[in-house]
This record gives C-alpha cells, sequence and structure tokens, in this order.
C-alpha cells in the first residue's frame, strides 16, 4: 500500500508511510499515458486501497482507478479538472472537481452519492447577485491570481475524522462536514468573502478542525462545528495552502500568499495563539511539510525550497531545485528515513514543447541523493511498501518508478 488521503495522515504533514528502498537511481516500473487529448496532468497525488489498487484525479477531468501493474480498472468522467486528491476510508474513495462536486465511490467503481458544495450558496443568491459574484471571480482571474485557479470552485482535497465525518473546503460558505458513508451534509459553516475557498483542512487528534479562509483568517471548528477560534491574517494574502499539523509540539503552521511576490507562514498553537510569524520573497501554493527533524519545508513559487526552523521559523537553507516560474508547485513528501521527496517545474509555461522537470530525492540535510527526470513534476511524490515511488507529470502520464 501507498497511502489513503492527501499527504498521508489527517494532520497533513507529508510524512510517507513508507520509506525508499536502496538503488543508486531509480528504475522506470511502468508509465500510465492518459487518454486524453490535448494532453492534461494528473496533479491529484494519488491513493491505494489495500488490494494495491490506485486511485487518482486529473486536468482531463477525469477520474482513474488503476491495477498496481498500471492497467486502467475504471475510470469516471467529471464535469471538469480534478485537483483534489483522493481519500479513501472505510472501502468508499472521495474527491471533488473543480466546479465544486463531490463524489462517493465505491472501490469498484460505482457512484454511492454526490454533493454541491457550492448549493447552498447558490441558493441564497438573487440573480443579481449571481451576476455580481460571477464577475467579481472573473476579474480577479484576470488581474489578480495566477494560474487561473480563482474560478475554481473546489481545489483541496478531502480530510476524515474518526467518527468517519468528511471535511472539505470549496467556493461559497467555504467549510462543509459530511457524512462519508450516505454524503448526508451534517453541518457547513460561513469563512466570509472571497468565496473562492480554496486551502484544504487539517485535522488533529481531538477532531477539531483547521482551515485557512481564502483572505483575512485561519479557523478552528470543534467537531459539533462550534468556533473555538480564529486568527486575522495579513491583509492582502490568499489561503492557498492546507494547514499542516506539528504533532510533537501540537502547533499548526498555515502559509499564505501574495500570489508570486511573497508568503507568510503562521505557527500557531490549538488556542489560536501565534508562536512565530514568518516572510518568504516569494508564494507559495504547498503545503508546509512537517519533517522529523528541526524543520518545516516550504516549496516557494520561485523554485527554492526553503527550510524553516519549528522554534521560530528562521530559515535554516534554503535550495534552488526548479528553474521555472512556479517552479515548486507541490509539496515535500519525507520518509521514516528522513529522505524528502518533491517534484520540479524546469521550463517555462510558454515552451509547451519542452516539458522538463524532475522528481528531485534529498537527505535530510539537504544534499541531493538523486534526480529522474519526468517532465514537469506536477503532484507530490508518493511511496509505497515495496519502494515504488509515483508522481503525475505535465507530459499526461502518471509515472511509476523503483527507488
Amino acid at each position: 500500500m501507498g497511502s489513503q488521503m492527501f499527504l498521508f495522515d489527517r494532520f497533513r504533514t507529508g510524512r510517507l508511510l513508507y520509506n525508499k528502498q536502496g538503488l543508486a537511481q531509480p528504475e522506470p516500473v511502468w508509465n500510465y499515458k492518459l487518454p486524453s487529448y490535448p494532453l492534461k496532468s494528473p496533479e491529484s497525488t494519488l491513493v491505494m486501497d489495500e488490494e494495491q489498487n490506485i486511485y487518482f484525479g486529473s486536468h482531463d477531468a477525469c477520474f482513474y482507478s488503476l491495477t498496481y501493474e498500471g492497467k486502467l480498472r475504471w475510470f469516471f468522467r467529471a464535469t471538469g479538472k480534478i485537483y483534489s486528491s483522493p481519500l479513501i476510508y472505510n472501502d468508499i474513495v472521495c474527491f471533488a472537481d473543480v466546479n465544486g462536486h463531490l463524489f462517493g465511490f465505491s472501490l469498484q467503481g460505482n457512484l454511492l452519492w454526490h454533493v454541491d458544495l457550492t448549493a447552498s450558496h447558490r441558493k441564497t443568491l438573487s440573480k443579481a447577485g449571481k451576476l455580481w459574484d460571477l464577475a467579481k471571480r472573473k476579474w480577479k482571474n484576470q488581474f489578480s491570481s495566477p494560474n487561473n485557479l480563482w474560478d475554481a470552485k473546489c481545489w483541496s482535497s478531502p480530510n476524515v475524522d474518526d467518527n468517519g465525518v468528511l471535511y472539505m473546503t470549496g467556493y461559497g460558505k467555504g467549510l462543509h462536514a459530511i457524512d462519508i458513508h450516505t454524503g448526508q451534509v451534517k453541518w457547513e459553516r460561513d469563512l466570509g468573502k472571497p468565496r473562492n475557498h480554496l486551502s484544504g483542512v487539517a485535522i488533529n487528534e481531538e477532531n477539531e478542525i483547521f482551515a485557512a479562509a481564502q483572505e483575512k483568517q485561519i479557523v478552528c471548528y470543534k467537531p459539533d462545528g462550534t468556533l473555538k477560534w480564529n486568527f486575522r491574517t495579513k491583509a492582502g494574502y490568499e489561503g492557498w495552502s492546507n494547514p499542516s499539523i506539528d504533532p510533537e509540539r501540537q502547533l499548526v503552521y498555515v502559509p499564505v500568499s501574495r500570489s508570486h511576490q511573497s508568503a507568510v507562514v503562521y505557527a500557531l498553537d490549538y488556542t489560536g495563539k501565534l508562536k512565530w510569524e514568518a516572510v518568504l520573497p516569494t508564494g507559495t501554493k504547498g503545503t508546509a511539510a512537517v519533517s522529523y527533524d528541526r524543520y518545516i519545508l516550504i516549496a516557494g513559487l520561485d523554485g527554492l525550497l526553503y527550510f524553516l526552523d519549528k522554534e521560530n521559523g528562521r530559515i535554516i537553507r534554503k535550495l534552488t531545485l526548479g528553474c521555472a516560474q512556479n517552479g515548486l508547485w507541490t509539496t515535500a513528501s519525507i520518509d521514516q528515513n528522513g529522505y524528502l521527496f518533491i517534484t520540479t517545474k524546469e521550463s517555462a509555461d510558454q515552451q509547451p514543447n519542452k516539458q522538463v522537470g524532475s522528481i528531485v530525492c534529498l537527505t535530510r540535510d539537504g544534499e541531493v541523493v538523486w534526480k529522474h527526470r519526468i517532465g514537469k513534476g506536477h503532484s507530490t511524490p508518493v511511496i509505497d511498501d515495496q519502494g515504488r515511488l509515483y508522481a503525475g507529470s505535465w507530459t499526461g502520464e502518471l509515472i511509476c518508478i523503483q527507488t
């Protein structure tokens, strides 16, 4: 098995369940080329069931299940691109598409339930309100945020607590609690304006839910939907990154970004008290990966991987890994021996025929162990119990290599 949820646990630490093996250079096992034209990327980070079947979504609007050998089992065409990484819980696989539709499937590919995350908000809008809402999103999409994601109604990945309650953010009210077995909405909470709430959810040991609004605040809710606290963030900064939890220090790390220009990383305790904040000279879309050592990892859109001290947020080191705009788009993963893995982008968006990028393996001290070219990297690397590593590429492939 590899993992059954985004970033490998409900804390969103990025800590892999299994370790790389001992090859000096990884060896190709198989590539699965998506049956779509033009080629689209599997940005969704894959999950695996107990039979080692694979599940992931793609920019071609399809959700795929493959065998362990990389053969197609089944697929489902959603209503739009799938940025969301899936979740497996009690033999149900869940994911959302860009238009805010959340789906629950059996592992055999049967649709069990569907929730439109935008529905409750749309019901409250008049016709004029809907037009104004659309105009604001189109304006923001064109002039403010990169990569057209302001038009996305869902970019995040589902999480689940001990009681089978799924938590999801999306366009509209913002935070949704849903029974994973039935698809019944238990409660919804308004995260405010703007309505494109793209950051995901982290859950701590007490089943408390941490989320970042698209702007202005970080919130913590109790499992019954009671607000525990909210924390005001810096004006003009947007929440793209999923919060992550440091279970040893009981801290929550939340990056927010001002487009490509800069980011602020907040470290808050479980009561909402600020421990530190760090300012970076670049934006980030990835989550803070929580190492077993003294640092967290922030992947910068400037192509630098930042190592921040858990105690005070100071930069311990920074490494140049991607040499193009949005050079590091995703989140690093960390195996139990402290090895780091991240996908990179090394050619510009304006050069579609030069899909250059790599999976990079680093020591815990930031030294490169190996690089494996895959085209522009577009998902967080996953390692299974056989030491196979999986990642998606802008070449329109899901790639499997032996480490």
